[in-house]
Order: structure tokens, then C-alpha cells, then sequence
């Protein structure tokens, strides 16, 4: 997600979830945070998660596709013992962020 700052990549994403709904699939966006150092780091790398993040939700909104989760640790509540390494989440808070999906089915 983190190439969705171009347009091209935009189109290439946009077009994929438009043919996804054509077929009739039922799209869910999971964001999983990212562990803080990582997030820091990738702040220092300008890649501009916020505003990725941003786009994916108004793409969502406009397009009826629920979401769940941020790239953003603290808008998870989420702290350094909820992340197994450097960049993953514990697969219990995965679950979590799944579980809001349609009452987790």
C-alpha cells in the first residue's frame, strides 16, 4: 500500500476493488498498525502513511467497503507488547480488528 502516493498505483488498486465489487465479492480494507519505531521510521522515509491512509478510507466511503484498523498504533490503542517484532501485530489483535467486520464473520 505504501506506492498508493502515485496516481498510476491509485488506478492499479481502484480498478482491482471496482472489478472485485463488478464480480460481486464483498471487500473489506484491513489496515494493521504498524509497530511506532516503524511508523517513525517510515516518516523519516517520506512515505506519507497518513495520507495513504486518508485516501484508502475516502476510496472506502465513497465505494461502500468497510474498514477496519489504522496504520497508526495509537488509533488502535495498541502499545510496543502488541507487536511480535519491529513491524507486526499479535495475531490476537489481528483478530480483533477482523472481529469488527460484520460482527467477525
Amino acid at each position: 500500500t505504501y506506492d498508493l502516493d502515485s496516481g498510476s498505483k491509485r488506478r492499479l488498486f481502484e480498478d482491482f476493488v471496482h472489478s472485485m465489487l463488478a464480480d460481486g465479492v464483498d471487500v473489506d480494507i484491513l489496515l494493521v498498525p504498524l509497530n511506532p519505531v516503524t511508523y517513525e521510521k517510515s516518516l523519516d522515509e517520506n512515505i506519507p502513511l497518513a495520507e495513504i491512509e486518508e485516501y484508502i478510507l475516502g476510496f472506502c466511503t465513497e465505494n461502500g467497503i468497510e474498514v477496519s484498523g489504522s496504520y497508526l498504533a495509537e488509533n488502535e490503542n495498541a502499545t510496543m507488547g502488541d507487536f511480535y517484532d519491529g513491524l507486526h501485530f499479535v495475531p490476537m489483535r489481528i483478530a480483533k480488528l477482523v472481529e469488527r467486520f460484520g460482527g467477525g464473520e
